[in-house]
């Protein structure tokens, strides 16, 4: 194995990596965010976070945030 990594110029530790999931809750607040955002572009994360608190969902901002970016989400100026 070391070998075949070797040739292909590939760390091994990359060969044996398995991604984690995205649990369910997570995608529900991320379709949220993303509901959020169309509707209101010019939202940055704590208004977000704001409104999901709102709703029910225990979020903070540094969370949205982090969501958003994965999302490739950004507020407007």
């Amino acid at each position: 194995m070391r070998r075949q990594c070797e040739l292909v110029e590939l760390n091994r530790s990359s060969l044996y990596y398995a991604p984690v999931r995205v649990s369910a809750e997570t995608l529900h607040i991320m379709n949220r965010i993303d509901e959020i955002y169309m509707a209101c572009p010019f939202y940055g994360k704590r208004r977000i976070a704001a409104l999901l608190q709102k709703e029910g969902i225990p979020i903070g901002w540094e969370k949205v945030a982090t969501l958003m970016k994965k999302m490739g989400f950004g507020a407007l100026i």
